[in-house]
């Protein structure tokens, strides 16, 4: 009952073979890895509408029993297998459920389990309210997913990364949502909301599953029909009503903020994070040699002391950053970002007794530098040409009222002027690769081979985790168009 779409036989003792289910529609990947694990994930394209958090709620929901199993069942089944539990993510375009055991017995034992947990959950009332939101007797607001969301909204690198893929996607896109769900949004959801988008997305046509391992595929591809089969009796759709992803995502409209400035809670005012993307419209999410071309150049841009923009933006003095790096993002259509942190930051007043209040004041946060010695680092985040920005109220009473520090250099997060020197050195990095100069192109072949081993080691290291992450842009955008120049 399995329409077989393609093999990758032997790839330095990696075999692949990829199937489609003839009834059901859900797609598998069977990977062959020599190894005593064996591991399963299994992936829903789902994207949101709103800052509800409908994906979220609805990943933690399913761990909370289903039509066929009591809950529990499923986290005791897998200890007994040997595993440490199952896991799941959330992430702006998909959602992965994932185990792991030794052997094949364990797989074959919690596969079906698993299964009729995603496509079948109970969602109850009770589960909803322990897990997402409810008002407790003392009229505190608590629940697992907003006491997390409550956290997640006021950290640096999420604030950023959310108004990032605003910038670059425009804000009504899928990336345009926060995915986990804001607070005040959390607290009006229902049962019913959650219930319904799993009926709409959690069905076994908008289902992937990878399965990687020493395993008898036969066997594999019984128990999974065998699997899907039962959860369909128990209810399970078959059909997506509107399968994520199957649309080019618009250009953002004319109206949409390019250039944003974000804050967030910091006791820390003295540096910030700013960050620049580009959509690469001309790149699909499967333009293999393109993407490694990029990353490779990242490495060579960043990532020794002695790289081009290391040199220019850290290792000069003063140093506009204490960081920098390049990296693709495999969106729908992915996007390109340039970070930097530990840049230079001028609080105003305001700010300065903003972070006076939230640190305690000027005796604790002397008592903490002596303690370690140290100043506290920051996360590290993303962003269109964004700003985020951190405080530290001693750095600035270093200068008495800011004045002395105004004139020190120019202001990174005010103007063009960091991305002209952006741009600056770019240039100089496109003519010095063009000349021909053998050390540059010695640079270069160094950076391929050192992206080359890397990959390698994070293979032999986790095999099932490194080809989940490689197919995952695959499984969950196969429907999406190739077309270039989408927007």
């Amino acid at each position: 009952e399995e329409e077989h779409l393609g093999t990758v036989a032997d790839l330095q003792g990696l075999s692949l073979t990829a199937l489609r289910h003839e009834e059901h529609g859900t797609r598998a990947v069977l990977a062959r890895v020599a190894g005593p694990l064996c591991s399963l994930s299994m992936f829903f394209a789902t994207e949101a509408h709103d800052n509800k958090g409908l994906p979220h709620c609805l990943e933690h929901l399913c761990f909370m029993g289903s039509r066929g199993y009591k809950r529990g069942h499923l986290d005791l089944l897998a200890t007994r297998c040997g595993s440490d539990g199952t896991n799941a993510y959330t992430s702006p375009d998909h959602t992965c459920y994932s185990f792991e055991a030794v052997g094949q017995s364990g797989l074959l034992s919690v596969l079906p389990v698993f299964v009729d947990h995603v496509l079948c959950p109970l969602l109850t009332e009770d589960a909803f309210l322990t897990e997402v939101h409810h008002v407790n007797g003392r009229g505190e607001r608590q629940g697992v997913v907003y006491s997390e969301m409550l956290g997640r909204v006021t950290d640096e690198a999420e604030v950023l990364e959310l108004e990032r893929r605003r910038a670059t996607f425009g804000d009504a896109s899928p990336y345009g949502y926060e995915h986990g769900g804001m607070p005040e949004d959390i607290m009006k959801l229902t049962r019913e909301d959650v219930a319904g988008y799993h009926g709409q997305v959690y069905t076994t046509d908008n289902l992937r599953v990878v399965v990687s391992g020493t395993f008898d595929e036969a066997e594999v591809l019984r128990v999974l029909d065998a699997a899907l089969t039962a959860a369909v009796s128990h209810g399970a759709g078959r059909s997506c009503q509107q399968r994520p992803f199957i649309s080019p995502l618009p250009a953002p409209p004319a109206s949409c903020q390019l250039r944003r400035s974000v804050q967030f809670p910091s006791d820390d005012v003295s540096v910030g994070s700013i960050s620049y993307s580009r959509r690469l419209e001309d790149i699909a999410f499967d333009s293999h040699l393109e993407i490694a071309a990029l990353d490779c150049l990242g490495r060579y841009l960043t990532a020794l002391a002695s790289s081009p923009l290391e040199q220019a933006f850290v290792q000069c003095e003063p140093p506009i950053a204490s960081g920098i790096t390049c990296s693709v993002s495999l969106t729908a259509d992915p996007h390109f970002c340039i970070e930097l942190t530990g840049v230079p930051f001028r609080a105003s007043h305001e700010e300065d007794a903003a972070a006076e209040r939230l640190g305690g004041g000027e005796e604790d946060s002397e008592e903490e530098d002596d303690d370690d010695g140290e100043e506290d680092e920051e996360e590290p985040s993303e962003g269109k040409e964004e700003r985020s920005e951190g405080e530290d109220r001693e750095d600035s009473e270093e200068y008495g009222d800011g004045s002395e520090a105004e004139s020190d250099g120019p202001d990174w997060f005010a103007g063009d002027a960091l991305l002209q020197r952006l741009v600056e050195e770019f240039r100089k990095v496109h003519v010095s690769l063009q000349s021909g100069d053998e050390k540059v192109l010695a640079e270069v072949r160094r950076a391929v081979k050192k992206e080359r081993i890397s990959r390698q080691e994070s293979f032999e290291d986790g095999p099932s985790e490194f080809l989940c992450e490689a197919l995952c842009p695959h499984l969950v955008f196969d429907r999406y168009p190739r077309s270039r120049a989408r927007g």
